[in-house]
């Protein structure tokens, strides 16, 4: 009998385990930029923080458009930004929102977000 009990009890802790192993990790706000890479084979992210009450880094979601001429414009932290054209990555936005990665005004990456009227 004690030699089932502790077989037993290892089965359960053992599907204890991979249930655990098996759920959803939180995601962090950065995550969904992990991997992006710029047109010269660069990080797109360095993260976004706040120092000293500013905040710094370079990715986060925007608000974009496409001009006549099919360039994109986007428009975040109170800020206009053209964005030229090697800066759009062919990768599709994780949220359907248009996204970018900038510093200093200087523009890393570009992700457009879903085409909405």
């Amino acid at each position: 009998m004690k030699n089932h009990l502790g077989w037993i009890l290892c089965a359960v802790y053992f599907v204890l385990m991979m249930v655990i192993a098996s759920m959803p990790r939180p995601v962090y706000g950065h995550d969904i930029y992990h991997g992006w890479t710029a047109w010269d084979g660069g990080s797109c992210c360095s993260e976004r923080k706040e120092v000293d009450g500013y905040v710094t880094g370079d990715c986060r979601p925007a608000r974009a458009v496409q001009d006549m001429d099919g360039n994109w414009i986007a428009y975040s932290d109170g800020k206009e930004y053209r964005i030229p054209p090697q800066a759009v990555r062919p990768i599709q936005s994780p949220d359907g929102r248009s996204h970018i990665c900038e510093m200093h005004g200087h523009i890393f990456c570009f992700v457009p977000g879903e085409v909405r009227s």
